[in-house]
């Protein structure tokens, strides 16, 4: 999904802000892509929203990538107030942000707050059934604004001949 999402939304040379530390995957998919990452500090309680607003302010970026619930390699899951006022202070930026989504239910301590995605229709979200259904599974979804993920839709029927019809409707029925 978010190899999709960066063909369709990034040029090289593009910033994209992401968490610091961020899972090793993301990394090489934005050196791929040829964008360039710049951190975020991710503190005990998450990500403060006046250093991002200050990264945003002078890096412009395209896109921003968040995972604020169970945060890895954290774990930390961003509290409520703090999701509001980190997407105050990014549309305030003007970046498209891209929320990666755990299962909620892996959170042990509490329950998590509602995802960015419930908060502001104009984020994305992206996950995977990986995660908490099958390991195997390579079937991910995304959601967010209708005209976003036509041009996604758009890419990846130009690069590549389908995922597994018999895999996506597996997890479509689970849904």
């Amino acid at each position: 999904g978010l190899d999709l999402l960066l063909r369709a939304t990034t040029r090289p040379g593009d910033v994209v802000l992401v968490e610091d530390p961020t899972y090793p995957g993301l990394p090489p998919l934005l050196a791929i892509h040829r964008v360039r990452a710049v951190g975020m500090p991710v503190h005990r309680d998450g990500l403060h929203d006046e250093e991002v607003r200050e990264l945003a302010r002078r890096h412009h970026p395209v896109l921003t990538i968040v995972t604020p619930t169970l945060h890895n390699p954290s774990g930390v899951v961003l509290e409520a107030t703090r999701r509001r006022r980190l997407l105050a202070a990014l549309a305030a930026a003007g970046t498209q942000v891209v929320e990666e989504q755990f299962d909620p239910g892996l959170v042990i301590d509490g329950v998590a707050p509602p995802p960015l995605a419930a908060l502001d229709p104009r984020v994305v979200a992206v996950g995977s059934f990986s995660k908490a259904l099958f390991p195997g599974l390579r079937v991910g979804w995304m959601t967010g604004p209708r005209a976003l993920l036509a041009r996604v839709a758009a890419v990846k029927r130009a690069t590549d001949l389908s995922g597994s019809s018999f895999l996506e409707a597996t997890a479509w029925a689970l849904c």
